[in-house]
């Protein structure tokens, strides 16, 4: 089921969907198999943008290996969904725009990078998520700080999803806030 908020996809996709389409036979060669494919719509929760979840945690996977030949593949596949906020019965996944972001840095198109983690940044303010703001910001900073620029910018950063990590107890980014800010300061 796919609905629209302030101009925001939301799409819904139930796990066992989103199970299968990520398991599929064959499709574990490469982290770009196969997802952001539609696929056909079956009753009502099988919307045509089926398949995106495993497509968006895929894209965090091929920026966290480095895999550079999927992150291309990914990225081109992923450019029409990136406004697009994933969640299941499980999750909340966050705008499609941040992991593409990070790919992106991966690739070194630093503007492109920037652009697209603006755009998750603004929508995930617009729907006050505030733990994907926090992990956006941290990725942004990350990213600025492999490029060696804007590290103004990224400290101002890695200080805002620091003090909202620790203020709403988000163990994981609070870490990971720490380990930026030395690359930084």
């Amino acid at each position: 089921m796919a609905a629209s908020i302030e101009m925001v996809s939301v799409v819904f996709t139930d796990l066992v969907g989103s199970t299968v389409i990520a398991s599929r036979p064959g499709r574990g060669r490469s982290l770009a198999a196969g997802p952001f494919r539609p696929a056909p719509r079956r009753g009502r929760r099988g919307g045509r943008h089926r398949g995106q979840e495993p497509g968006r945690q895929l894209a965090d996977t091929a920026a966290d290996t480095g895999a550079v030949a999927d992150a291309e593949r990914l990225l081109a596949r992923a450019a029409r969904y990136r406004r697009c906020v994933g969640y299941n019965v499980a999750t909340i996944e966050g705008a499609l725009a941040r992991p593409m972001g990070r790919m992106a840095a991966l690739l070194g198109s630093w503007d492109h990078a920037d652009g697209l983690f603006a755009e998750a940044l603004q929508l995930h303010e617009r729907f006050g998520a505030p733990y994907w703001v926090a992990r956006t910001r941290l990725d942004w900073a990350d990213a600025r700080a492999a490029s060696g620029r804007e590290h103004d910018a990224a400290r101002r950063d890695v200080r805002a999803a620091v003090a909202a990590a620790g203020e709403r107890g988000y163990g994981g980014l609070l870490q990971r806030g720490g380990r930026v800010e030395t690359l930084l300061f």
